[in-house]
């Protein structure tokens, strides 16, 4: 068992390094933009949206990695002055809830990015 959660702590470190690495590729991809906007007058047709997908996909990559190394943001409510079994627990009922919510959002967004794919946009 414990191979199987350092392999996953790997993984999640490896994630936190390319969502790092990707947001130094957004600064330079928004100077890019900016530059090309205000000093050429030519903006770029690209810019926003590979903007916003690198940031996107820096963002889903970093979520593992700030959980592997318990640097995401909590509910004082829930964290406050617990012992750590309680707060396993609650993480340990956090978990199946977000991976619901994920499989919801997945299944529920599936029809516009097959839409999305099938038609090239």
């Amino acid at each position: 068992m414990s191979t199987v959660i350092h392999a996953i702590e790997r993984v999640s470190r490896w994630c936190g390094g390319l969502a790092a690495l990707l947001v130094f590729v957004l600064v330079l991809l928004m100077l890019y933009d900016v530059f090309m906007r205000y000093v050429f007058n030519a903006p770029t047709l690209w810019g926003f949206e590979v903007g916003t997908w690198t940031m996107g996909a820096a963002f889903v990559l970093s979520i593992g990695y700030a959980l592997a190394t318990d640097a995401h943001v909590r509910v004082d409510l829930l964290y406050g002055p617990r012992s750590r079994w309680i707060l396993s627990i609650v993480d340990l009922i956090f978990l199946p809830l977000l991976l619901v919510v994920a499989t919801w959002l997945t299944w529920g967004l599936w029809g516009y990015f097959s839409d999305g794919w099938r038609t090239g946009e």
